[in-house]
């Protein structure tokens, strides 16, 4: 039974969550105050406009999101570099982009090889000079072989995510800066600001998101654009992983690309969507660490626990050892 004095001493050592929850008010008014003058900041400040844009490269591009992307920016005068493990699929993609006029070159690379990506990236930017390079392969914990346990899987993850981004954003970064221009495009997730399920894929989409945005803030006065692309719920092969009855307000992969093809074009530093995704996450982001524990608690019963490998909850003290092959195709 809890006592009304152990309620009192548990409000006592969660003061500073609730001193955060005013903060987060007053600060809220604050910024509904000052918001256009920081806008006007960034109008003046920072730089909105590029040039047409000849020449992108796109990891992943073999369907969902990169697939939506490649062929939304196909058009007569553009030279897509589409990068991608399936090489059947990307010659499907290719040929939709032919068709409308595009000219294109796929290539099947692991994004985890870092002397590859480098090598290939750099001689496509030599004959061809990228304006837009977009980093959106990626992987959850639900595409990873099911034999994988909790470690493997995590090590798996990390590499393809953070690794396999750093190997797409940083060759290029050095050309983009002495022509003083190009723009870096990192696709994150909204899951980023959440800390309930997946925990690496989270962990791992909170990497691109930081870092990227921080990135955009040292290359800014080089010329160079970096823009972060945090999508909510999109029906794709990874969604689907998830084995939900239904997502709340997702979108299709072509309506994604018409909102991130607009957010860069206007040097964005945060792409985000579905808009009530958005706002949800928001407001659950700026719930205290503490108190989201209870938050986690009540959403287990409108959430269904999606890993292969829940967390044990027996009192064994044995771990799973097994480890598997993880060799499989990633987007």
């Amino acid at each position: 039974m809890i006592l009304f004095e152990d309620v009192v001493k548990s409000f006592i050592d969660n003061m500073n969550d609730y001193l955060m929850i005013i903060v987060s008010f007053f600060g809220s008014l604050l910024l509904l105050l000052i918001g256009p003058f920081l806008n006007l900041i960034n109008i003046t400040k920072n730089k909105t406009k590029f040039g047409t844009p000849k020449t992108i490269v796109i990891t992943g591009s073999n369907s969902g999101m990169g697939r939506g992307i490649a062929i939304a920016y196909a058009k007569p005068g553009v030279t897509l570099g589409l990068i991608g493990r399936n090489i059947e699929r990307l010659q499907d993609v290719k040929n939709e982009c032919i068709k409308k006029g595009a000219n294109v070159i796929i290539e099947s690379i692991d994004i985890t090889d870092k002397e590859k990506m480098n090598n290939w990236l750099l001689s496509f930017d030599k004959k061809y000079t990228v304006d837009i390079l977009i980093a959106n392969a990626a992987v959850s914990e639900l595409m990873l072989p099911k034999e994988l346990n909790f470690n493997d899987r995590t090590y798996e993850l990390t590499n393809i995510n953070v690794m396999g981004m750093l190997n797409t954003a940083l060759p290029l970064i050095e050309n983009f800066e002495k022509r003083g221009n190009g723009q870096i495009v990192l696709v994150s997730s909204l899951t980023s600001y959440l800390n309930f399920v997946l925990p690496t894929y989270c962990g791992s989409k909170a990497f691109v998101t930081s870092f990227g945005l921080t990135l955009r803030n040292r290359l800014k006065d080089s010329g160079v654009g970096v823009s972060i692309v945090a999508p909510g719920f999109v029906d794709t092969p990874m969604s689907d992983s998830l084995k939900q009855d239904s997502l709340p307000f997702s979108v299709t992969p072509n309506q994604a690309a018409t909102i991130i093809l607009d957010g860069i074009s206007k040097n964005k530093a945060f792409i985000a969507f579905s808009l009530p995704t958005l706002l949800f996450t928001y407001f659950v982001n700026i719930i205290p660490p503490n108190l989201k524990d209870s938050w986690n608690y009540i959403s287990t019963f409108f959430f269904k626990h999606p890993e292969f490998n829940p967390p044990n909850t027996s009192n064994s003290n044995s771990n799973n050892t097994d480890s598997s092959s993880s060799k499989f195709k990633k987007n």
